[in-house]
């Protein structure tokens, strides 16, 4: 059956022009210092795969089947031998033939016990070898990323040189007194360590508890929509998925001393689509986890729907954020198709089954109910902001304007809470936790990749191109399912301190 919402015009997060914006001179961008304590939610989820492994509640684990494979294998050879073995004794004994096929029956059965063993290991086998890894982890600490350059700079640089002797002397005393205050630094650290990890045993803390507290991390997360570039290479609903895996395995894997930083980069996008994304968000915040949202160049409308959901926001002094707005447009062919005599005819149940359409006659009506929706979704967009954004210096409706500030203004409206690049917090970060970025896996491509890429491509330049058209509201991404779209929409020729593949046509996203 047709979707009948496919005439519904697209809507997406306005932005109208942004001004240059004055410098500010509160431009600290020195890491924070240790968050307060956070209001924890309540999860629906397991916060842990291992302690759930370990402590099993599912009816499948509590009454789990003992495995019999591991017996047939033994138990049929066994059998086997036994029969050839009694065949054998039996024709040196010259018996009744009655044994014979006492024997032959042991080694019928035993063979059988042998394939069924074989073919279970083989679908075993055939099972594991079909579970795909989707994702990796990298560590991005200095001393393991950059372990390489540090080694090829000090090639380099050979300070093997030969100093007067008084110099040679001063140097090494210096040396000395300073791997001393290194020594002395560390013992000082490892005795307040020790301490603490044995207040913590003291209290009943478990083992597995004591090591979350000894090696605490920071999951890094990549949330890039690149739908306005002019050759995206996936569309909106796609990146949104893949960020909903990452935040079910970091669930799974992190603890309460552990956080979680995501970096958005993102124009906007459709309502529903960002809508999923924030409730993503929301997911590691119930979980109990420290969440960190790290923007260096836009996220703007949807984007920002998204990235003010976390605990903490910091963004690079220009980029763009804001854009808390609701637009929709269209064409109307009423006229031209009345004039060639062309009749559309439309069919529906309920008085606002159809609004505003492209090709039926528009009613005031129908403007005015049409209106009302964009406004509902505009309350409800700044509801969402103002529940997550407690610092905000302006009332929400001085800020849901849909306008676009750089970050440096944005901050001043308590949309933004610290200015700074994502990797200047994560090297600020790297003294006391591993930061490990989640990413996917890389596979060789086949055949089937590529026509499923070339797929994806095609599907996301075409949304691209009709959510700036007349098409878009007949055909396009968030029309054709009966939904709104959001976007922002930020004309490109007066930002040129930005990559203007960030955003989508002029005066549309």
């Amino acid at each position: 059956r047709r979707n009948p919402s496919a005439l519904i015009p697209s809507v997406r997060l306005l932005a109208p022009s942004t001004t240059r914006a004055a410098f500010s001179s509160d431009t600290t961008t020195s890491p924070p210092e240790q968050d307060e304590p956070r209001k924890v939610w309540v999860s629906n989820e397991p916060g842990d795969a291992k302690s759930a492994a370990l402590d099993p509640t599912h009816p499948r684990d509590l009454y789990m089947r003992r495995s019999t494979s591991k017996l047939l294998g033994p138990m049929g050879g066994a059998l086997t031998l036994a029969g050839l073995g009694g065949l054998g004794y039996i024709h040196l004994l010259e018996y009744v033939q009655f044994w014979d096929a006492v024997c032959v029956s042991l080694v019928a059965s035993g063979s059988m016990s042998l394939a069924a063993s074989i073919k279970h290991e083989a679908e075993t086998k055939k099972q594991l070898e079909k579970s795909e890894q989707k994702f990796e982890f990298k560590l991005l600490n200095d001393s393991y990323l950059h372990y390489k350059e540090v080694k090829n700079l000090e090639g380099v640089l050979d300070l093997n040189v030969i100093y007067p002797k008084e110099l040679t002397d001063r140097l090494t005393v210096a040396r000395g007194k300073q791997v001393k205050e290194c020594f002395d630094q560390r013992e000082e650290r490892t005795t307040q360590l020790t301490e603490r990890m044995k207040t913590s045993l003291d209290a009943g803390a478990t083992f597995k508890e004591a090591m979350e507290e000894l090696h605490p991390r920071v999951f890094v997360l990549d949330f890039v929509d690149n739908i306005g570039r002019r050759k995206p290479t996936q569309s909106t609903r796609d990146v949104v998925h893949r960020f909903a895996d990452m935040v079910s395995l970091v669930i799974s894997v992190a603890n309460k001393h552990d956080e979680v930083v995501v970096r958005v980069t993102s124009p906007g996008g459709a309502v529903m689509d960002y809508g999923l994304a924030a409730s993503q968000m929301a997911r590691l915040k119930r979980a109990g986890l420290s969440t960190v949202a790290c923007v260096d160049t836009v996220a703007a409308s949807g984007g920002y729907m998204l990235a003010c959901v976390a605990d903490k926001l910091v963004a690079a002094p220009f980029a763009f954020l804001g854009s808390i707005g609701v637009v929709a447009q269209m064409f109307n062919f009423h006229k031209v198709l009345k004039r060639v005599e062309v009749d559309p005819l439309l069919f529906t149940a309920g008085k606002y089954k159809r609004t505003v359409t492209p090709f039926q006659e528009t009613t005031p009506d129908a403007v005015e109910k049409f209106n009302k929706d964009i406004a509902e979704i505009h309350d409800a967009f700044k509801e969402h902001v103002s529940d997550h954004r407690a610092t905000l210096e302006r009332t929400i409706d001085d800020v849901a304007t849909g306008e676009t500030w750089l970050a440096l203004q944005a901050k001043q409206h308590g949309l933004v809470d610290e200015l700074m690049t994502s990797d200047e917090y994560l090297r600020g970060r790297m003294d006391r936790f591993d930061v490990l970025l989640v990413q996917p896996v890389k596979r060789k491509k086949s055949l089937a990749d590529l026509l499923e890429k070339t797929a994806s491509e095609s599907a996301a330049a075409m949304s691209q191109l009709l959510s700036g058209s007349w098409i878009g509201g007949l055909f396009g991404r968030g029309a054709a399912e009966g939904a709104v779209q959001a976007r922002s929409a930020v004309p490109l020729e007066s930002i040129e301190a930005v990559d203007r593949d960030h955003f989508g046509r002029s005066g549309h996203l």
